[in-house]
């Protein structure tokens, strides 16, 4: 390491005592470089890791994008899933989200998604299927609207802008397609803004 960088409130060490301060002599000391992040606010709020990871588990996408800078964006590459949009018509492609991985808050979302150089509109779902029998794991299902073709094994990255609505469970696999239609026309709508 030949220079340093850590935010404000930084603690290292044994119990977290070691500070910012103490961080800036050992490296004066030690020939090398030290920068401190100072605070940055935002409407009187500290821009903060664990005040953004708080915004997207509650699906506060449009907050969280404020102190992002940008939308809250995953990406993977697209993989099978259960062949559940399929029997449908609603085709997805599936992002796992690996272990240590912040899972937003599960539902339905307006979204960009891009491949190959090129971004869509895109009606995502985050959960675990409740009406069709839970999956182990939370899963990221992108439809792209307006795209044919196959995206099996491609890079896909997701930038989720809008919480529409939280995961539901349907009666019938007749109201889940009804649903998933009336959720992508809200998707297109709130591009058309």
């Amino acid at each position: 390491a030949a220079h340093l960088v850590c935010g404000h409130d930084f603690r290292f060490g044994y119990r977290g005592q070691g500070t910012p301060e103490r961080l800036r002599e050992y490296c004066a000391a030690h020939g090398l470089g030290c920068d401190v992040i100072p605070e940055v606010l935002l409407d009187g709020r500290t821009v903060s890791s664990t005040y953004i990871r708080t915004l997207l588990a509650e699906g506060r996408m449009e907050e969280a994008e404020r102190y992002l800078g940008h939308a809250h964006v995953l990406s993977g590459t697209v993989r099978h899933g259960y062949g559940r949009g399929e029997k449908i018509d609603m085709p997805t492609a599936n992002l796992a989200f690996p272990k240590g991985v912040l899972v937003p808050a599960f539902g339905v979302y307006a979204a960009e998604a891009e491949t190959e150089g090129r971004r869509w509109p895109a009606s995502v779902n985050i959960g675990v299927h409740p009406t069709v029998g839970a999956l182990p794991a939370p899963l990221l299902e992108a439809n792209l609207i307006g795209f044919a073709g196959d995206l099996y094994g491609k890079e896909l990255a997701v930038w989720l802008q809008a919480h529409l609505r939280g995961e539901m469970r349907f009666e019938s696999a007749a109201a889940l397609r009804a649903r998933v239609l009336y959720d992508r026309q809200l998707v297109a709508d709130y591009y058309q803004k």
